[in-house]
């Protein structure tokens, strides 16, 4: 089961902040929660750090190419028992929303 809540609070025109947290559970596992906050900067650019209660650190940065795309890069980092036998892993991550609405009189020819 995934539960997940944020809020985005607009500070003024050219940055915004998005604290949010995503619970995973299974009944055969213990929970693990992931408390995240997030910059985002003149609707562009996105940066941000999420902690996670099974022992990680995660940095990211976003870029949002176009409304259509985000390009985000990140780096998980493991701070507990395995932070002697990991270095942490890179991941880099494409979005394209497909519900994307243009503005045209018709969408055929756009």
């Amino acid at each position: 089961m995934l539960i997940t809540a944020g809020y985005l609070y607009q500070l003024n025109p050219q940055l915004s902040l998005q604290p949010s947290t995503l619970i995973r559970y299974n009944p055969d596992q213990s929970a693990i929660v992931d408390i995240s906050a997030n910059a985002l900067i003149q609707n562009r650019v996105w940066t941000g750090i999420t902690y996670r209660t099974n022992s990680e650190i995660i940095g990211m940065a976003g870029w949002q190419v176009s409304p259509q795309l985000r390009v985000t890069y990140s780096f998980d980092y493991p701070t507990g028992d395995l932070s002697s036998l990991n270095s942490g892993s890179h991941e880099i991550s494409l979005q394209f929303d497909f519900g994307y609405k243009i503005n045209t009189a018709n969408p055929r020819f756009f």
